[in-house]
């Protein structure tokens, strides 16, 4: 009776661990959310003052163009994050929709590549795109397919070095009708005991991998592509680097009946 109650009593004290860590979590991921809108919001609200209060002088000052620009960039990156945590949440919720229609890949994959050009220079590294040059057709949504290459690919800058290496590798497999993404870089990594608390909005690694950012960009891509009928894998190691590899269904054809995007 008494190694019964014992027993019981480990248990429940290990339940009230967890969710006390959990909680503990929550709290983290709430402030991390607070710091990423605050930080754009300080600065759209500080260069506003600044154009509104002609503190340079009469409007014609050149500079002041320099300060809508620096809005219109926090703006974007405010409404971004904001979109990304209102999809997690409705991902979560199983309200979130998404299209399945056939769609040209690679022009998908130029744009989002374009988009990150400065970001890729800024921060001094190197990207290798490694695909076919005919068209491929994929079956999935265009709009949330941009949204998880961008994703993981502003995660692999974020987490790789200066002069470090991220590629993107695009393969066919004809038999089964499968198209494969890998997303391949040389960044600080993460030990194997802390990938799946990645994966979880509310986790946090001790590596350091969320050492910035909300943290939502990894589970948000996954639920996205599974959403869109695809798979998504992560493979890692502590200072070698991470390894993503999406998979989904493709079509061998001309882009006549696809949507352009």
């Amino acid at each position: 009776m008494l190694a019964k109650q014992h027993k019981t009593n480990i248990e429940l004290q290990q339940i009230k661990e967890a969710l006390e860590q959990e909680n503990a979590n929550k709290l983290k991921f709430f402030a991390s959310v607070t710091h990423e809108l605050r930080t754009p919001l300080n600065a759209i609200i500080g260069f506003a003052e600044l154009i509104k209060n002609e503190t340079l002088g009469s409007m014609d000052n050149s500079q002041y163009k320099e300060y809508a620009d620096d809005i219109y960039n926090a703006g974007t990156h405010l409404l971004a994050l904001i979109n990304d945590v209102l999809d997690f949440s409705k991902a979560e919720s199983s309200s979130l929709t998404v299209e399945k229609v056939k769609f040209n890949l690679n022009k998908i994959i130029d744009s989002c590549v374009n988009m990150l050009l400065p970001k890729l220079k800024e921060a001094g590294i190197n990207l290798k795109k490694e695909m076919t040059n005919k068209q491929l057709l994929v079956i999935a949504d265009p709009k949330r397919m941009k949204q998880v290459i961008i994703n993981l690919l502003s995660n692999s800058i974020k987490f790789t070095p200066k002069d470090g290496l991220i590629r993107m590798v695009i393969k066919e497999n004809i038999e089964k009708n499968l198209l494969t993404i890998e997303f391949h870089d040389n960044g600080i990594g993460i030990m194997q005991q802390d990938i799946y608390k990645v994966m979880s909005v509310f986790g946090q690694a001790d590596s350091g991998y969320r050492n910035e950012g909300t943290g939502i960009g990894l589970p948000l891509s996954k639920k996205l592509v599974e959403l869109m009928g695809g798979t998504f894998d992560i493979k890692s190691e502590a200072k070698l680097g991470t390894t993503i590899t999406l998979n989904f269904f493709y079509e061998e054809q001309t882009c006549e009946d696809s949507i352009d995007f």
